[in-house]
């Protein structure tokens, strides 16, 4: 009998095929496997991947859809697939050429892992496709290559990041495929250990995407450990990543369709680090959530399921049909229609009474003016000390602004990273924060790296600091205060880069920058503005404010003109979504982004710097204006008489809505504790 398709499961979805959302995730799948049974081979004609980035999706996809409904077509085609795979060599197995194909013995990659799970759910689900013969060669390819590889990456590998996990899937599928006890063990340990990798809120350190694939693929080894075992279920902890679906629900922003995408709703999302700028979580994984930890972690399953509910079910099928088992474009996998059988009723961030700005241990703080409001404001800070570093990007203090549905202000996303601008991609120079120059030195100084968590024998090395510190993080009425020092990312000699981004109502935000330094250093700022598919319109002119409008939503972004000079716009990058090749589907054309600069006249040790942004409906964005004093910025709109305003002093910053009569105080102490008070 299938473990991944039990007798239960089976029934549930014969039972719903002909209607609601099971009919739909059977029909969709069927739909795609037939397309690409058209070709003999893996790859379609409409593919632009190679083989190694499709084969899961694709195999797992035809081999649950012949459980279901057997089909020649579709059985002589997983034959020839997986039979095909089965026969290459032990290089093809390692990877393509970026991978390191120089180690004897090989150990696995992250292809690797795609094609063992692919060979093995082909086994487990559609055995009647292969011959007594191919199976044999079928498990003796997982014992033999995939089984050794895994092993071997396992026992050698330090580093901590999402390849462990992604491996460890690999291994349990082959394991628990083969029903090889001790094999599964040592998955279980495997997924046991990197247990450790989430923040103790179920978020992850890598960013939103990768949190997504490593997510994923521990659910992997846990629905095939458990299907083949049950006992596993109480060894297994699931609800160690269940916080991730709480991230991805304040990260979601909406679903419209995009240029050069189609027509379908795609969804977009809070994206700092490596991460894509159409993101929602892999459907298996909402549904996993949704039906294992519904007891453990009720909050976390019932947004997964909303997730689901909101981004995924239901919306049309449409291409790309071959970046989801990666996590590059994410759509329904092959257990989606099992675990929908099982899946609680979800609940949205609102019925959960979710507070409207939370910040995440991994260094999100997102926040909005309202669950059904029209701005979300998010920066990214430095958390937590970390469980795992990698795909971290310059972007410490770096915001993003979202108003009527438009991304404003953006982060650029990533490209292949075999791209010449990958770097430059990941820049402080290219993100919403500042950088800094030393007289002398014609380099900008930008944020460093940080080293990545190693393991040690069965453990890992305490967690690692994040050199940043989130001072605060606190809503009150209408406001919605956040602010982090970054000076830890820079290093000498910069002491203190204090950003406090301060969100009032729906359409106006303070920025307020402290910065410090042990030697003058020329600050720059830079402001990364979404040109997609050429519809910005920007506007210069002006000596102290810069416009910018897209569709239906405006930005206004007024700035000290007497003490910064203006540079830009450049030509820079905003990328929809992660392809593994260059010029593809998702690459930001050169243009896509507007990179604007306002940079100091002066050198300086000691600056506090306010830019104020308004962001309104098109028609309306420029009926905003800006007073300024030597500390203080008034902001009225649609010539209300009332406004807001913000007054800087030594230690402290004064917030005013003069339309109704409130006061706030911003303050540090003397151990740095920094506080919101309405006075």
């Amino acid at each position: 009998m299938s473990i991944f398709l039990l007798s239960d499961e089976r029934d549930f979805i014969n039972r719903e095929s002909s209607h609601g959302l099971a009919a739909w995730l059977y029909q969709s799948t069927t739909a795609r496997v037939n397309r690409r049974a058209e070709s003999p081979g893996l790859i379609h004609r409409d593919d632009t991947v190679e083989w190694w980035h499709l084969a899961e999706e694709a195999i797992c996809d035809a081999a649950m859809i012949y459980a279901l409904s057997p089909s020649p077509k579709i059985g002589a085609w997983l034959s020839n697939v997986v039979m095909g795979i089965v026969h290459r060599p032990c290089r093809d197995w390692v990877g393509p050429w970026f991978r390191d194909h120089s180690r004897n013995p090989p150990a696995a990659s992250l292809e690797t892992a795609h094609l063992t799970r692919a060979v093995a759910a082909a086994l487990d689900l559609a055995p009647g496709v292969f011959a007594a013969s191919e199976i044999e060669q079928i498990k003796g390819a997982l014992r033999e290559i995939a089984i050794p590889m895994a092993i071997e990456f396992l026992d050698h590998e330090t580093g901590v990041h999402n390849y462990w996990s992604v491996v460890t899937a690999g291994l349990a599928f082959a394991g628990s495929v083969l029903n090889d006890r001790a094999v599964m063990e040592r998955a279980a340990g495997a997924y046991e250990l990197y247990c450790n990798a989430f923040q103790p809120d179920g978020t992850y350190a890598e960013s939103l995407q990768y949190a997504n694939y490593a997510a994923l693929t521990m659910m992997l080894s846990y629905e095939s450990l458990t299907r083949r075992d049950p006992q596993y279920a109480a060894r297994l902890r699931p609800q160690t990543y269940a916080g991730f679906a709480k991230w991805a629900a304040y990260a979601h922003l909406y679903c419209k369709p995009m240029q050069n995408w189609g027509q379908t709703p795609i969804p977009r999302a809070i994206n700092f680090g490596d991460s894509a700028a159409i993101f929602i979580p892999s459907a298996d994984l909402l549904l996993h959530i949704a039906s294992r930890c519904a007891t453990s972690d009720p909050q976390s399953a019932k947004l997964a399921r909303w997730l689901y509910d909101t981004a995924i079910a239901g919306i049309p099928d449409a291409p790309p049909y071959d970046r989801a088992s990666f996590g590059f474009v994410n759509r329904p996998g092959f257990l989606s229609m099992p675990l929908l059988a099982q899946a609680i009723k979800g609940a949205s961030p609102t019925e959960l009474n979710l507070p409207v700005q939370h910040a995440f241990e991994c260094g999100d703080v997102i926040a909005r003016d309202g669950w059904d409001g029209k701005t979300v404001l998010a920066i990214r800070t430095g958390g937590e000390p970390m469980n795992v570093v990698s795909h971290v990007h310059g972007d410490i203090n770096s915001i993003q602004l979202i108003h009527n549905n438009e991304r404003l202000l953006v982060d650029p996303g990533h490209s292949c990273y075999r791209n010449l601008i990958h770097d430059l991609e990941c820049s402080s120079a290219t993100h919403n924060t500042c950088t800094f120059s030393i007289p002398g030195d014609s380099a900008e100084h930008m944020q460093r790296g940080i080293v990545n968590r190693k393991r040690i024998g069965d453990q890992y090395e305490p967690p690692i600091a994040p050199l940043s510190r989130l001072l605060l993080s606190q809503t009150d009425g209408p406001i919605r205060v956040m602010a982090c020092d970054a000076a830890g990312r820079y290093g000498e000699p910069i002491t203190s880069f204090m950003r406090a981004t301060i969100l009032c109502g729906s359409n106006l935000l303070f920025v307020v920058d402290r910065i410090r330094s042990a030697t003058p250093v020329t600050t720059r700022w830079n402001w990364l503005l979404n040109h997609r598919d050429a519809s910005g319109e920007l506007d210069m002119t002006h000596a102290d404010r810069i416009d910018f409008a897209r569709a239906n939503a405006g930005l206004r972004l007024f700035h000290p003109h007497l003490t910064l000079n203006r540079g830009g716009p450049q030509y820079a990058y905003v990328h929809d979504a992660y392809h593994p090749l260059p010029n593809q589907l998702g690459e930001g054309a050169i243009g896509s982004g507007l990179l604007v600069h306002l940079r100091e006249r002066s050198p300086s040790v000691d600056r506090t710097v306010v830019c104020a942004i308004a962001v309104d409906d098109r028609a309306r964005i420029k009926s905003w204006e800006a007073t300024r004093t030597r500390d203080c910025v008034i902001l009225t709109g649609c010539g209300e008489p009332a406004g807001w305003s913000l007054r800087t002093e030594q230690g402290a910053i004064h917030i005013s809505d003069h339309a109704n009569a409130l006061q706030w105080r911003l303050s540090e102490n003397a151990d740095g504790v920094w506080a919101l008070t309405r006075t």
